[in-house]
This record gives C-alpha cells, structure tokens and sequence, in this order.
C-alpha cells in the first residue's frame, strides 16, 4: 500500500489555523481555491477554528467543475453552500497513519450535515457504494487535517433536464 504519510505536509502547515491554511501558495498550488471560496463565503472556514479538531474533505477544481457554473450562477442558496460544505467535514481529526485501520475495519464516519463517509483500499474515501475518490494530499492544520480528493461527496446535487 502506498503511504499517505509522505503526502502530509504537517511541519509547514501545522502552525496555520484552517482559515488561513486554505490561504497560503503551497495548499493553493496542491488543492486549488474554489472550495476554500465556498469555506469563507459561508463563514464555515473560521467557524470550524471553533472546534476542537475535524478533518475536511476538500474537492479539487477538477471535481467542482459539474457545480462551479451554478454555483457563479446564485442558482445555489446559502443554505445548499454551507450544506455541501458540511458534508465535507468530519468532528474528529482523521490522520493518515489512521487509514489503512479504518479501511480494514470499514468504519464509517458522519460528516457535519449528517452523510456517512469511510476511508477505502488505497488511500480512498467513499460517500455512498458507487463513488470513491483517491486522496491526492493532506495538510495538517492547528485543528486537524484537510485532504484534497478528487471528487464531490455530495449526492444531493443533480443536474435538471430541461422540459419542453
């Protein structure tokens, strides 16, 4: 298996708070900006400092393409921001030396807004039986630890067909 531990990058970025982690040129340059943009917009980004500890699910740009245009859009409401915010963020600090335990073991865990969420084989994280998403980096935070993922765990987002 390979190890996620290499892909932590804790000296650096431990001393940050998650607010100004999502900020800083090296996350930028590894996860992207546009979920950290839906953070602050939300006032999630400083109220999560407030906990003792979570663990954040942070899409890539690649996997909010499918929801960037609605999002610009307003087609969105506060309310559906922070909810898929939320299910991106667990209560507990998940750290990488913990995975593979959780992964054999196929312990489930509830995110914010009440989804389950559980690590797989292979540095994966799933949301439901037919996703998962391969964990491309992790930071370690003041309070916890934020994992870049190459999806969207939320499933409550479809796009709507037109009708005539």
């Amino acid at each position: 298996r390979p190890l996620l531990l290499v892909a932590l990058a804790a000296t650096a970025s431990a001393n940050y708070k998650i607010s100004k982690l999502i900020e800083r040129p090296a996350f930028i340059k590894a996860c992207g900006t546009g979920f950290a943009e839906l953070m602050q917009e939300t006032g999630l980004a400083k109220k999560l400092e407030g906990r003792d500890s979570v663990t954040i699910f942070y899409p890539m740009p690649s996997a909010l393409k499918k929801i960037r245009s609605d999002i610009r859009r307003s087609k969105f409401s506060k309310q559906n921001k922070k909810d898929l915010v939320k299910k991106h963020v667990l209560s507990d600090a998940l750290l990488p030396e913990d995975i593979n335990d959780y992964a054999d073991a196929g312990k489930k865990f509830k995110s914010l807004a009440g989804s389950k969420i559980r690590f797989m084989e292979n540095f994966k994280v799933s949301f439901n039986k037919d996703d998962d998403f391969a964990i491309k980096k992790g930071f370690k935070a003041k309070h916890g630890v934020i994992y870049c993922i190459k999806g969207v765990l939320a499933n409550f987002y479809r796009r709507r067909r037109r009708t005539r």
